[in-house]
């Protein structure tokens, strides 16, 4: 057997020439491996939680802060679900052969269940510790920052 368990998208927007290479190279790969004589489901998945999702409403006019926090998780919810379809469709239209009518799916209560239990397990193990730790912080969006959002640039001072 050979399985890939796809590092899911964002449910934030239509396609574009990074999700069509990521996805293609990926059903290449499992194709390849079903030649070979592999079991080799394709099994998609999508990322419905976190900043882009909310910047993407933001976008198209949300105003976030004239709204409960549940009514603005809610609109992020339907949004993610709609742009699973879209992208779905996309994808099968690239020829991309994965199980679509099982993906998986970050706000499917059942994956945040074992995303909890499996953080449950850490705690137990001893792996799970409170302490200290600096955060980016976007300012903008009244948000965490991922690593991979912060960009460096040189600059030169005079000060020093």
């Amino acid at each position: 057997t050979y399985i890939l368990h796809d590092g899911p998208p964002y449910a934030n927007c239509n396609l574009h020439m990074g999700h069509a290479l990521n996805k293609i190279l990926k059903d290449f790969i499992v194709r390849y491996k079903s030649m070979q004589g592999y079991y080799s489901p394709y099994v998609p998945g999508w990322d419905t939680h976190g900043l882009p999702i909310e910047q993407a409403l933001t976008k198209k006019g949300v105003k976030r802060k004239e709204m409960p926090v549940s009514e603005f998780r809610e609109l992020c919810k339907e949004f993610a679900l709609e742009q699973i379809d879209i992208q779905k469709k996309d994808f099968k239209r690239l020829g991309v052969n994965g199980d679509f009518n099982d993906p998986y799916i970050t706000l499917k209560p059942e994956y945040e269940a074992a995303q909890i239990r499996l953080f449950g397990e850490m705690a137990d193990r001893g792996l799970i510790y409170k302490g200290k730790k600096p955060v980016y912080w976007s300012p903008s969006s009244e948000s965490s920052l991922a690593e991979a959002e912060i960009e460096y640039h040189d600059k030169r001072s005079p000060s020093i």
